[in-house]
């Protein structure tokens, strides 16, 4: 994430969500980060994509048909793609450059109460984490973060 010039994250129904919250997180910390939470905005990115870039592609099953093409699309143009999925047989896993595995809901009793972006949440949470540890973007965090705070006290002080 530090040497690639853009990082996208690659996400589609709840895992378009847990994408557009780790953009939001890079983004405060001065990282150019981008949320692709629609198969055609995929593939038009993957498309002019190049080996500078960074994709984190997130699906539970690492088999959404169109997620799995456009990480294909992007490998042709060699960028580097990290897959989040719970399964590291998956066409997403064969495809990507590291695969990072995460619990699937499958696996617990009853699936119906857990929410299986949680464990994928974990992994940006560690993520993040340790950028933070870096000062130049904990420094941009801590800008951002009281810039926005500064911008919310102004306008409800007037």
């Amino acid at each position: 994430m530090k040497s690639a010039k853009r990082v996208y994250f690659y996400g589609i129904g709840s895992s378009g969500y847990t994408s557009l919250e780790a953009t939001q997180r890079l983004l405060r910390m001065g990282i150019s980060a981008f949320a692709e939470t629609e198969s055609n905005n995929m593939f038009m990115t993957s498309s002019i994509i190049s080996k500078d870039d960074l994709i984190i592609a997130i699906s539970s099953t690492g088999s959404t048909d169109s997620l799995v093409r456009a990480i294909e699309l992007a490998k042709k143009n060699k960028a580097t793609v990290v897959a989040l999925t719970s399964y590291d047989n998956s066409p997403l896993a064969q495809l990507a450059d590291i695969v990072v595995g995460v619990q699937d809901t499958n696996y617990i009793n009853d699936a119906r109460f857990i929410n299986s972006q949680f464990s994928i949440m974990y992994v940006i949470d560690v993520i993040t984490t340790l950028l933070l540890k870096n000062n130049k973007y904990h420094d941009r965090m801590t800008r951002t973060i009281t810039s926005v705070l500064n911008e919310k006290y102004d306008a409800y002080n007037k």
